[in-house]
């Protein structure tokens, strides 16, 4: 009697040995699919809107953007110039600097051949690792260039003490 106990016993444990051995392989399978889910989402998500964060104050600059387009006028038969303004908004967070606006779609009418500018809505967000004075903050666009000028803050510049000895 004592065999038969023994034996059903070794037989208990060898089958809960075998089912655990594959339950942990699948738990660490799990888990990794799991974290590449997330890591999937969080790209996902910033890739569309650009990381999503708000710290404190903010300061919006608008500015105006003046586009030239030229079209075809059949009537004319000729290129008729159009001047065309657009406003768009820069927002500067204390440690973001996140740039809004709208690209005009392309002429209609048109058939293009190579297209390389993407057009409707954008933003971009770029992350400022040092203390800025947002309220001294200016921003330019001239001849297709968005020129940002945002200075340091005081506190980051660097400060000369004169040491006098005696």
């Amino acid at each position: 009697m004592n065999k038969r106990f023994l034996t059903k016993l070794l037989t208990i444990a060898g089958l809960i040995l075998s089912l655990t051995i594959p339950l942990s392989m699948i738990e660490g399978v799990v888990s990794d699919r799991t974290a590449f889910r997330e890591q999937a989402k969080t790209s996902i998500a910033e890739s569309w809107t650009g990381r999503q964060s708000f710290l404190g104050p903010i300061l919006v600059q608008p500015y105006i953007e003046h586009t030239e387009t030229k079209k075809w006028d059949e009537n004319l038969k000729a290129y008729q110039t159009e001047i065309s303004k657009q406003e768009r908004q820069l927002f500067i967070l204390p440690d973001t600097l996140t740039i809004k606006g709208e690209r005009p779609a392309p002429i209609e009418n048109v058939d293009y051949v190579l297209q390389e500018r993407t057009y409707g809505k954008f933003q971009r967000t770029l992350n400022i690792n040092i203390p800025v004075d947002a309220n001294k903050a200016e921003a330019k666009f001239e001849d297709g260039l968005l020129t940002l000028v945002v200075p340091k803050a005081e506190a980051v510049k660097p400060k000369t003490i004169q040491v006098v000895s005696k």
